[in-house]
C-alpha cells in the first residue's frame, strides 16, 4: 500500500487506513494518533515477537485493548 487511504463513511465521518512498518518505534508513533489499532496477522507465519511487545506497550500506555 502506498501511503494512507481515506474512506468517507458519511458527510461528517471518515476512516483513514495506515499500514505500519514492522518496527516498534513506528508502531508506537502510529498508536499515539490512532483511535483503533487493528492487527492483521499472516496465518502461515503466525505471531511474531514484535506483536506481543506492541500489545504490552499499548497496555502500559493505558490504551484500551480488547482481545477476541
Amino acid at each position: 500500500m502506498l501511503g494512507p487511504i481515506t474512506c468517507r463513511i458519511n458527510k461528517h465521518q471518515r476512516i483513514t487506513l495506515i499500514e505500519a512498518p514492522n518496527s516498534l518505534p513506528a508502531l508506537l508513533d502510529l498508536s499515539k494518533i490512532a483511535d483503533l489499532v487493528l492487527f492483521a496477522i499472516d496465518g502461515s507465519i503466525g505471531f511474531e515477537l514484535e506483536t506481543f511487545e506492541f500489545i504490552s506497550l499499548l497496555k502500559q500506555a493505558g490504551s484500551l485493548f480488547m482481545s477476541f
